[in-house]
C-alpha cells in the first residue's frame, strides 16, 4: 500500500449555563450550541466546508471528526481547526448571554469517559495481521508517551496518572465502543470501497492538547501500520495480560514496573517501547512512512522522548508531552502555595492531599483541556506548548480540506451547493441530491480528488426542485 488516509474523532465536554446562571441539561446545552449550525430537531450531524464532520454524539456532547488526511501536518491542523470551529460556536452562544465551557475531554467528575478515536485505512487482506498481541502491547505501552495525564485521589494521598482514559478500558478487540470499551473497535465500516479497504479503529487514546503528543501518537501508529502490512511481526512483545498491564503502569511514574510477556519475560513499558522502536527503525530505516514526511526526523523525535523519560530529564519534555506538561503546571502551583514537592517520579506519590489542593489541581486539570478558557491560549502564546503547525495552517484548515484526499472533492461539492443556495445530503463516501437517494455522486476511493461526474452532478443539483434540508454549513 503506497498511500494511506487517516483521521481523528474528538469528543468534547460541554457545560452551558443560561442567562440566570442555571446549568442546562446535556441535550438542551447541545441544542443551544448547535442552534445556528444545524436543525437539531431533524438531524444531529453536518459536514463542513473543510471536509470534516461535526455532530452531536450519544450523550449529547459535541464530536468533531477530521477530514481524511494523508499528511500528519494536515491532520494536526484539521484537529486544531475543530477547536476553532467549536470556539466560534461558543462565542456566538455567549453573545446571547449564555456561559459556555468546552473541553477536549477525557473523563468527568461523574466517571463518564471521553476520548479521541483514531482511524487508519488499511488493505482488507492485511486486516488479520492487525488482530495481534504485538499491536495491543504497543497500544498499552504507548500510554507512557502520549497519555494526557490526570489527577487522582488515592486514600487521601496524591496519585497522578499517565491517562484518565486508560483505567476505563476493559477489553481488547470488540465491535462495541461503550460498555465494553476495547482498545480496538472491530466494527467493519470501511467508509470506502469495502472490497478493497478496511478501517482500523483505535479507541483507547486520550485527547491530546500538546501537538507533539498528537504527532507521536498518530505518527507511531502510521509506522506500526506500515510495519505490519510489510510483514514485520511484533508478537515477540505480546503481553500476557494487556488490560492488567495497562492498569499497572497507569500510575507508575517511575517507569520501572515490570510487565509479564506471554513468553515469560518481564519488561517495563519503557523498555518495550524502545525495543519496538528499534525493530521498526531497523526494518523500515529511511523508507518513507506514508503520512509522516521526514522519516529519520520522526525516529529521532520518538527516540529522544524515550531517552529523556529514561534519564529523568522531564523538563526537556515540557510543552511536548501532555502528561509531563500538566504535571509541571500542577507541581509549580503547589510549590507556589508552599508545598514541598518536586518535579520528579516521586513528586506527589504518597504525600497527603489537602482538600483545597485537590480542588485546585482538578480545576487546573480541566483548564488544561478547555478550549474556551484562558489557560490553553496562554500556554501557546508563551511557548509552553510547542507548535508543529502555525496559526495560518489552522486558519486554512478551518475552511479548506486537505488537497490530496477525497475530502477535497466533498468540500468542493458542498461549496458549490452553498453558492447555489442548495442543500445536499453528505456522507463520507457520497453526496446526494436531497430526497433522491439514487441521484448521488459516489466517492469510494479515499484518494480521488476529482470525479468525471462532478460537472453533471452540479448541473443536476442546480436543476433540482426538492428543498429538503440536507445539512450544509
Amino acid at each position: 500500500m503506497n498511500r494511506r488516509v487517516f483521521g481523528l474523532e474528538t469528543e468534547y465536554g460541554l457545560i452551558v449555563k443560561n442567562q440566570r446562571g442555571q446549568l442546562l441539561e446535556a441535550k438542551e446545552a447541545a441544542r443551544e450550541l448547535f442552534d445556528e449550525v444545524l436543525d437539531y430537531g431533524s438531524q444531529a450531524t453536518t459536514f463542513l466546508s473543510n471536509g470534516a464532520r461535526l455532530y452531536v454524539d450519544v450523550g449529547s456532547h459535541p464530536e468533531y471528526a477530521t477530514a481524511e488526511c494523508a499528511d500528519l501536518r494536515d491532520l494536526i491542523a484539521q484537529d486544531r481547526a475543530g477547536d476553532e470551529k467549536l470556539r466560534l460556536m461558543a462565542q456566538r452562544l455567549s453573545s446571547r448571554g449564555f456561559s459556555v465551557n468546552i473541553l477536549r475531554n477525557n473523563s468527568d467528575s461523574l466517571g463518564n469517559s471521553f476520548g479521541c478515536h483514531e482511524n487508519y485505512l488499511i488493505r482488507r487482506r492485511f486486516y488479520p495481521r492487525f488482530e495481534s498481541g504485538g499491536l495491543l502491547s504497543f497500544l498499552v505501552t504507548r500510554t507512557i508517551l502520549v497519555g494526557a495525564g490526570a489527577v487522582a485521589n488515592f486514600s487521601g494521598t496524591w496519585r497522578y496518572l499517565f491517562s484518565a482514559r486508560a483505567p476505563q478500558m476493559l477489553g481488547l478487540f470488540s465491535s462495541g465502543t461503550t460498555h465494553e470499551r476495547p482498545l480496538v473497535n472491530t466494527r467493519d465500516q470501511a467508509l470506502a470501497d469495502s472490497g478493497e479497504y478496511r478501517r482500523l479503529h483505535v479507541i483507547c487514546g486520550d485527547t491530546n492538547v500538546a501537538q507533539t503528543s498528537l504527532y507521536l501518537k498518530v505518527g507511531s501508529m502510521l509506522a506500526i501500520c506500515q510495519a505490519i502490512e510489510s510483514g514485520i511481526n511484533l508478537d515477540e512483545f505480546t503481553l500476557r495480560d494487556p488490560i492488567g498491564s495497562l492498569q499497572e503502569i497507569t500510575s507508575d511514574l517511575s517507569l520501572e514496573k515490570s510487565l509479564e510477556l506471554a513468553d515469560g519475560r518481564s519488561l517495563s513499558a519503557l523498555r518495550i517501547q524502545k525495543l519496538i522502536l528499534s525493530k521498526l527503525r531497523s526494518h523500515l530505516g529511511n523508507k518513507e512512512i506514508f503520512g509522516i514526511g521526514n522519516t529519520p526526523d520522526f525516529w529521532d523525535i520518538w527516540e529522544g522522548i524515550l531517552d529523556n523519560l529514561e534519564s529523568g530529564n522531564w523538563e526537556n519534555l515540557v510543552g511536548k508531552i501532555d502528561w509531563v506538561t500538566k504535571l509541571r503546571l500542577l507541581v509549580s502551583d503547589l510549590q507556589r502555595r508552599g508545598s514541598e514537592v518536586s518535579f520528579s517520579a516521586s513528586s506527589l506519590l504518597g504525600k497527603e492531599i489537602k482538600p483545597d489542593d485537590l480542588l485546585r489541581a482538578r480545576r487546573l486539570d480541566s483548564y488544561y483541556h478547555e478550549i474556551t478558557g484562558s489557560l490553553m491560549p496562554a500556554l501557546y502564546q508563551h511557548g509552553l506548548i510547542v507548535s508543529i503547525v502555525d496559526e495560518q495552517e489552522v486558519f486554512r484548515a478551518l475552511s479548506s480540506a486537505p488537497s490530496n484526499t477525497r475530502a477535497a472533492l466533498r468540500a468542493k461539492l458542498i461549496l458549490e451547493a452553498e453558492k447555489m443556495g442548495r442543500n445536499v445530503d453528505v456522507d463520507w463516501d457520497k453526496v446526494c441530491i436531497p430526497g433522491q437517494l439514487n441521484n448521488c455522486i459516489r466517492m469510494p476511493d479515499p484518494f480521488a480528488v476529482d470525479s468525471p461526474g462532478v460537472v453533471d452532478f452540479i448541473n443536476r443539483l442546480g436543476n433540482a426542485t426538492d428543498d429538503y434540508f440536507g445539512g450544509v454549513v
